[in-house]
């Protein structure tokens, strides 16, 4: 039989061990002083650091005659929204270019005998800039953008777990997810929630040598409406996120990042008419081009601490009101009573 106090479980085992090599028969008595490691508590500090960068350039020229010369035509890569040509009786407020039922025309009739119906187009979308000569029945219209977006997100969340016990963190929200059913039930709709944001999942195991032993999964995810889709009427967008899962062993207090996340994209797209977009300096008006520029940075810092819980004679400090949400009730000292519109003493 072996009795007697050891610092750890590791040193009593290897005791036992040792007498193990005298007999085959062993009853280990040693009691261990170090406190249980399970009632120990984690607390994560994190930091989710994020920017966002996003770069849109677009240009184009289309071209459009309600008479000129006496041809009426356009001209358009079909990149961006162009002209749409009618000819025909227009309502007497837009003979010259002006707005019908929320539709920009402009119209022209160089050569045109039968009266109020001139060669007319219908603009949906003036795009930036829109030029119209009424007297040479000659228009434009341009698409000049230049587009910059900066996002930057910081979440410093902090989740306490008890050791060996998963615990998460999610900073974000929920968005409705349509499902089609099967089975007896085929083509009917179901909503689901699907959650997005910041999250931390994290599993803490403290060692007998008090290493904190961290598997860790941070996930940035944000919802992509560029990307999204539609499906029985309903639309559902995209979610694009970053996200990292590792295992890491650190002490009281040292910290760890994940950097490195780092997402940069370039889409271009350009389009011109053949022959008249080769042209030299005049072919730039029958070409059209859109860039778009994003990058994205992503930074996760963790530092673990161990914890302990207040004494109840110690209170933690409390938040502090600038203002007090009811006014404290005043009294007269001759009334045990208190007034009616103030509270309970």
């Amino acid at each position: 039989m072996l009795t007697g106090n050891a610092s750890s479980k590791t040193v009593s085992d290897r005791a036992a061990a040792l007498a193990a090599t005298m007999s085959p028969a062993v009853v280990n008595m040693v009691q261990t002083t170090e406190a249980a490691p399970a009632r120990q508590a984690v607390l994560l500090q994190v930091k989710f650091a994020e920017v966002d960068r996003a770069a849109v350039q677009q240009l184009g020229v289309n071209l459009f005659s309600t008479g000129a010369t006496n041809t009426m035509g356009a001209t358009s890569t079909q990149q961006f929204g162009s002209a749409t040509a009618n000819v025909g009786a227009i309502p007497a407020n837009v003979k010259g270019g002006g707005s019908a039922a929320g539709i920009n025309v402009a119209s022209g009739g160089i050569g045109r005998t039968l009266p109020d119906t001139p060669a007319s187009f219908g603009l949906a979308d003036l795009l930036n800039v829109f030029l119209f000569r009424a007297d040479l029945n000659l228009g434009a219209t341009i698409k000049a953008l230049q587009q910059k977006n900066l996002l930057q997100v910081l979440a410093e969340p902090n989740v306490l777990a008890m050791n060996g016990v998963e615990a998460s963190f999610l900073a974000g929200g929920e968005f409705p997810f349509p499902v089609l059913q099967g089975g007896s039930v085929a083509n009917a709709v179901t909503i689901q929630f699907k959650e997005f944001g910041v999250r931390l999942n994290f599993l803490p195991q403290i060692l007998p040598d008090g290493v904190i032993r961290l598997k860790v999964a941070p996930e940035v995810s944000a919802l992509d409406f560029a990307n999204g889709l539609n499906v029985s009427g309903f639309f559902i967008p995209a979610l694009s996120s970053r996200k990292a899962s590792t295992q890491v062993e650190l002490r009281d207090g040292q910290s760890f990042a994940i950097a490195g996340l780092i997402d940069n994209r370039l889409t271009e797209s350009a389009s011109k008419i053949p022959v008249l977009g080769d042209v030299p300096i005049l072919g730039n008006f029958f070409k059209s081009r859109a860039q778009n520029k994003t990058n994205t940075e992503l930074l996760v810092m963790v530092t673990p601490r161990l914890v302990q819980p207040t004494p109840p004679a110690q209170l933690p400090a409390q938040p502090e009101f600038p203002k007090p949400f009811l006014d404290r009730p005043q009294f007269d000292g001759k009334s045990g009573a208190a007034p009616s519109q103030g509270g309970t003493r």
